[in-house]
């Protein structure tokens, strides 16, 4: 990766912004830059030319991350920012925009306080693999009648998420301004510029080799896409097919394995602990597991291997030569996988 200084990019609205941070990324022998300071002057929800086919998931998803209530994901920025514990028994939870950085706002317009945060060290500070929010925090500033917007990300995904992520900011600047207004009829507020930190702003290795292809298929949405099955339904199938040997779930599998590639994405995310287990358990039950599916226990074994393998590298620094023989690797291996399951 880059640990040179700071790279600020900046542009004029999200799609010439999108352009020149993909082209800078792209340049990168990893495909990611530390530090990366990313600025729009007037971003509106606009999505870029190639990712025109992904409007609908970019809109909707953003939309996902602002509600209190997930329904594909394991949390949402909006149960941290509007329902924010308050600390106090008893006490309400703290809507962070309407309860603290509008009326920060109306009090004192030069404030550099107006913050929400979404990182809780009480919920993200535990020592586990479990997923915790890449949104830090997001600072508003009013100058001159318009909303300003900065946000820390831990790492970014700067392809696909990116966009998302600045549709989530644009949508929180507007009901500010609006709720300014609200409350005081003489205070206009415009949205104005959003500028957003990664400390690892970055793009996965697949989307380095597509983004000039016409009918780009996005890692970023395969790998990090919301999937309807839940993480712990996931764990219960991989156990049942794994552990149990269920044949109507091996067949449920199979199904997610030829056609529903965002759960199948979702297997890379299976905790090192539980593919231990299994691991365990396949090689105490070898012989007759492999009585009853043959081949399977093998490739299976493999196949949970690569991925999770894979997975654990792209974490690190690692070339992208690399990274390419490991995805086609852990992709040729799921196929055998496939292969095997169509016959059963």
């Amino acid at each position: 990766m880059n640990y040179s200084s700071p790279l600020l990019i900046r542009g004029t609205n999200l799609d010439d912004t999108w352009q020149k941070t993909v082209r800078a990324i792209r340049d990168t022998k990893t495909g990611a830059i530390e530090n990366l300071l990313v600025h729009v002057d007037r971003p509106t929800s606009q999505v870029p030319k190639q990712l025109q086919k992904y409007e609908s998931q970019i809109v909707s998803w953003s939309t996902e991350l602002q509600s209190i209530k997930p329904e594909h994901l394991p949390f949402t920025h909006g149960q941290r920012i509007f329902e924010w514990p308050s600390g106090r028994k008893g006490a309400p939870k703290l809507d962070q925009i309407r309860d603290y950085v509008v009326p920060m706002l109306l009090r004192n317009p030069r404030t550099k306080r107006a913050i929400v945060m979404v990182r809780n060290p009480s919920l993200d500070s535990e020592l586990t693999d479990d997923p915790i929010p890449a949104l830090i925090s997001i600072q508003f500033k009013l100058h001159a009648n318009e909303l300003h917007a900065t946000a820390y990300y831990r790492a970014q995904e700067m392809y696909f998420f990116w966009l998302v992520n600045m549709f989530e900011l644009i949508s929180m600047q507007d009901t500010i301004c609006k709720q300014l207004k609200a409350r005081s009829p003489e205070k206009t507020a415009e949205p104005a510029s959003i500028t957003t930190f990664a400390f690892t702003g970055y793009i996965n290795p697949v989307d380095l080799e597509k983004l000039d292809a016409a009918e780009s298929t996005t890692l970023a949405i395969e790998r990090f896409g919301i999937s309807r099955m839940k993480e712990k339904d996931l764990q219960n199938l991989l156990e049942s097919v794994l552990i149990q040997g269920n044949i109507d779930k091996m067949k449920e599998l199979r199904n997610i394995l030829v056609h529903d590639k965002q759960t199948l994405d979702r297997v890379r995310d299976v905790d090192y602990q539980g593919f231990e287990r299994w691991q365990n358990f396949l090689q105490n039950n070898y012989e007759r597991i492999r009585s009853e599916f043959h081949e399977l226990p093998d490739i299976l074994r493999k196949v949970l291997f690569d991925l999770i393998s894979l997975d654990m590298q792209l974490e690190q620094e690692e070339e992208l030569a690399v990274l390419k023989k490991k995805i086609k690797s852990a992709d040729s291996a799921m196929q055998e996988l496939v292969n095997i399951l169509a016959q059963k």
